[in-house]
C-alpha cells in the first residue's frame, strides 16, 4: 500500500512537473512569436524605407531630365527661330523668294513667341 502511495506521489509530481514545463514553454513561445512580429514589422519598415529611398530617387532623377530637356528645347527653338527668320530675310530682301521669305519671317515670329512665352 505503501508503494502505491509512493507512486501516486511520484506521478503526481512528474505530471506537475510537465505542466510547470509546458506552462514555461508556452510563455517562451508566446516572447518569441511577438520577438518573430517585432523583427518581421521592422523588416517590412526597412524594406518600405528603402523602396521610398528608391521613388524618391526616380523622382528626382526624372524631373531634373525634363527640366534639362525643357532648356534644351528652349534653346533649339530659339536658334531654329533666329535661323528662320534670318533665312526669310536673305530670302525676302534678295527677291529670290519674297513670298517664301516672308512666311519664313512669320514662321520664325510665331517660333519665337512660342520659346519665349509658353516655354
Amino acid at each position: 500500500m505503501l508503494s502505491k502511495v509512493i507512486t501516486v506521489l511520484v506521478l503526481v509530481l512528474m505530471v506537475v512537473t510537465v505542466m510547470c514545463y509546458a506552462a514555461e514553454g508556452t510563455q517562451n513561445q508566446q516572447q518569441s512569436q511577438t520577438t518573430q512580429e517585432t523583427k518581421l514589422n521592422d523588416l517590412a519598415e526597412k524594406v518600405s524605407n528603402v523602396v521610398d529611398s528608391m521613388f524618391t530617387a526616380v523622382e528626382t532623377a526624372l524631373s531634373h531630365f525634363f527640366k534639362k530637356l525643357l532648356d534644351l528645347i528652349k534653346a533649339v527653338a530659339k536658334v531654329a527661330s533666329m535661323a528662320l527668320g534670318a533665312l526669310g530675310v536673305v530670302l525676302w530682301s534678295t527677291g529670290w523668294s519674297p513670298y517664301r521669305g516672308k512666311q519664313l519671317m512669320f514662321a520664325a515670329l510665331i517660333l519665337a513667341a512660342l520659346s519665349f512665352l509658353v516655354l
